[in-house]
């Protein structure tokens, strides 16, 4: 089993470069590509830095005289910064996802998008004590692999709370499983759970296995993405799957605390209670009033 596991991540460890592109060059090929920006870069960071992680492996071959310990430094600092940077920019993708799915709704959607800003804060808060911890206890020298992984594995449980989030908004809405967008999640998902697997693995000394499933699933994740880019994408009819009249309704009062009146002295002795319940009642009024008509 070891074997088989480590003769499919040695040929997959090629075949990624090469899935990566497909999947860039089916995604630029759709009409949805301007609508995702985010999620084009990180198609095209992705590709650049698996070819540029597969050359820093390979260059004995081309080289033998580079030192070992030189490449394998380079290969340890490329790989992690070249993670967190596309981190980053799933970040970015989820939020264009997020746009898109809640396109009807813009009340909810600019509440989820201060949401998701409070959900980076908190991971950075968290890895940043992640980092304390360790450095307190044990030293930062010696352990900055430990903690890089540790880091990494938190924000890879992040990940996965943010796609939940947008899948249940996908749920709420109607949103339909044969969609584009929720191939892109179930993608994400796949290569957050192995990252997050394969680094908790790392914490306790088991390398090898861990990264060898990562690896597998990453490039499953990139035959679903391929695979859905290509299957033809379902008309979204708004008329099919009603809003739910509770939704709009908090819809409605987020729009309305999003675009506050100017504040008047008169309207300033009042407090921030009146003011909210003031939005409440206009808008329960017109919801009782369009239910009449």
């Amino acid at each position: 089993m070891a074997l088989a596991l480590a003769a499919i991540s040695n040929t997959l460890t090629y075949l990624e470069p090469i899935l990566w592109a497909v999947a860039l060059f089916a995604f630029l090929r759709t009409k949805q590509h301007a609508q995702f920006p985010a999620l084009k870069f990180v198609l095209s960071f992705r590709l650049l830095s698996t070819c540029l992680l597969v050359g820093i492996q390979q260059a004995y071959r081309v080289a033998p005289q580079i030192d070992a310990h030189l490449l394998s430094n380079s290969y340890f600092y490329t790989y992690w910064v070249t993670y967190f940077v596309g981190f980053a920019l799933f970040l970015l993708s989820l939020l264009d996802i997020f746009r898109y799915t809640m396109a009807s709704l813009q009340g909810l959607s600019r509440l989820g998008l201060i949401g998701f800003r409070w959900a980076g804060v908190v991971s950075l808060l968290v890895a940043i004590a992640s980092v304390v911890r360790t450095a307190s206890f044990q030293g930062l020298h010696g352990h900055l692999n430990w903690i890089i992984a540790d880091i990494a594995g938190n924000l890879s449980v992040l990940a996965l709370c943010l796609i939940a989030f947008v899948a249940v908004c996908m749920h709420t809405l109607g949103l339909n499983l044969r969609n584009r967008v929720a191939g892109f999640c179930l993608g994400f998902s796949i290569m957050a759970i192995a990252n997050m697997i394969a680094f908790a693995f790392r914490n306790v000394g088991n390398d090898a296995l861990p990264n060898q499933l990562a690896l597998i699933a990453t490039s499953i994740a990139l035959i679903v993405w391929v695979g859905y880019i290509l299957m033809p994408e379902p008309v979204r009819k708004q008329a099919a799957v009603p809003t739910p009249a509770k939704l709009l309704r908090w819809n409605d009062l987020a729009l309305a605390l999003g675009h506050s009146e100017p504040e008047t002295a008169a309207a300033g002795q009042n407090g921030f209670l009146q003011n909210v319940e003031g939005v409440v009642d206009r808008v329960l009024a017109k919801n009782s009033m369009g239910s009449v008509s």
